[in-house]
């Protein structure tokens, strides 16, 4: 039997699309992020409360793609996810070093892997894991999630913010994403 391309690109796409609305939203329904800091005010770390909110939530987003790539790797010893999991270590300390700056609080209080202040982020990681864990294609699914939800949230984060610094990082982080979004769908065959 040989099997139509079209056919296998639709259903990927089908997959990949069903995850990352049910990805959406559980992250909606169970409040990871709220909708404080619209009025524009600075908090005391000088920086608007959606630019802190978006800087907390990126670097537990990436400690959630981390985590989830770790244990990705301990699963199928692809190489990918130990590569791209080292990646989003090295983005995870970029943010840090703009919480450290602002003087922002940390969100990343436990390094372990799986460990969230969010509860949210614990279900979402759980959901991804149980998923990806049930074949290698499946975490190749997980990955080009992960990306296509950090490529949104980095862009909102970009639209929220004209400090340089922060606009600095967050693209150098989406430029990083697109990057591993592609080789995660070169491994799925696209």
């Amino acid at each position: 039997m040989k099997i139509n391309k079209t056919v296998l690109c639709v259903a990927l796409l089908a997959s990949v699309l069903a995850l990352t609305a049910f990805a959406n939203e559980l992250v909606q329904s169970d409040g990871v992020r709220s909708d404080s800091g619209k009025d524009g005010l600075h908090t005391s770390s000088g920086l608007t409360p959606e630019e802190e909110e978006h800087l907390v939530y990126m670097r537990e987003e990436e400690k959630l793609a981390r985590d989830v790539y770790i244990t990705m790797y301990s699963i199928w010893e692809t190489p990918i996810f130990s590569n791209i999991a080292d990646s989003e270590q090295r983005h995870m300390d970029s943010l840090k070093r703009m919480i450290d700056k602002y003087d922002v609080t940390d969100p990343v209080v436990n390094n372990d892997v799986g460990a969230f202040t969010n509860p949210p982020f614990t279900a979402l990681f759980n959901r991804l894991v149980s998923f990806g864990s049930k074949s290698e294609t499946n975490a190749f699914k997980v990955g080009v999630l992960i990306e296509r939800l950090d490529i949104k949230d980095l862009e909102d984060a970009i639209a929220a913010t004209t400090k340089n610094d922060l606009l600095n990082v967050y693209q150098n982080l989406m430029a990083a994403s697109y990057n591993h979004l592609d080789a995660f769908m070169n491994q799925l065959g696209y």
